[in-house]
């Protein structure tokens, strides 16, 4: 029921352009769709494992290599920590690997908008109903909160971090 107006006044979620990526690819067992977002130090791609016919997430590491040693020790410390987190309210790794050298990290795909999209689909002049708003934010400090208990802190909480599925 959260937010069940999303499908009304969202956009069409953009897939970002990627003129490295000749689409479609193969990255082992996945097929890279698109690219749907990108960061620092990764680009994360919608694709299909190729046996299971499953979407997910694929975050690939995507830095200059003067930059490549720090950065892979940054994802393999995300790997751990994202592993060990079991929460409905926190993405759920499903694989970690390298594929010809590229570190990869396989989350579940959420189909829906993050709060930095969701806030900009809101039309102007109208405000998102109170209730929902305190709902999404209540089940994020949920997560939050388990991911504290295992010692995990995140630091880089944004609205463009925190997925509403449709």
């Amino acid at each position: 029921q959260v937010l069940a107006e999303i499908q009304e006044w969202s956009p069409e979620k953009p897939e970002v352009s990627d003129p490295e990526l000749d689409l479609p690819r193969a990255l082992g067992q996945y097929e890279l769709l698109a690219l749907i977002g990108q960061g620092g130090m990764a680009h994360v791609y919608r694709a299909r494992h190729s046996k299971l016919q499953r979407t997910v997430a694929i975050k690939l590491l995507h830095v200059p290599k003067w930059q490549v040693d720090r950065s892979l020790a940054r994802l393999e410390r995300e790997i751990a920590v994202v592993g060990q987190l079991h929460h409905p309210a926190i993405v759920a790794a499903t694989d970690a690997g390298q594929h010809d050298g590229t570190p990869y990290l396989v989350t579940e795909f959420i189909d829906g908008l993050n709060l930095s999209q969701l806030a900009r689909a809101v039309p102007i002049g109208s405000t998102p109903n109170t209730a929902d708003v305190c709902e999404v934010i209540r089940v994020a400090s949920l997560g939050l909160a388990h991911a504290h208990s295992q010692g995990v802190t995140h630091r880089h909480i944004k609205p463009s971090n925190l997925m509403i599925d449709r």
